[in-house]
């Protein structure tokens, strides 16, 4: 059964504050569960290595890698689809 609330977040050079924003979201009570689709809008620090550790660390959280930017609402839509 899919999660009840689904978070779909573009990202881009965002590295550093990941972890965190991740950590904030888990620590919500959603009935139904919920999870988290972490887009990378071609970034060039370490967003994509670090969603790929806390996708692997967390059932909840997978990661989507774009091959370039393209914005914040086009990378929303992948996302979406996911």
């Amino acid at each position: 059964m899919p999660p009840a609330l689904s978070f779909v977040i573009p990202l881009y050079n965002s590295a550093a504050t990941i972890a965190s924003l991740v950590h904030d979201i888990e620590a919500l009570q959603v009935e139904g569960g919920h999870e988290v689709i972490l887009v990378n809008d071609g970034s060039s620090d370490r967003s994509w290595q670090r969603i790929v550790s806390l996708a692997a660390e967390r059932p909840s959280v997978r990661g989507l890698e774009l091959s370039r930017n393209y914005g914040q609402h086009n990378a929303l839509l992948p996302g979406v689809r996911a």
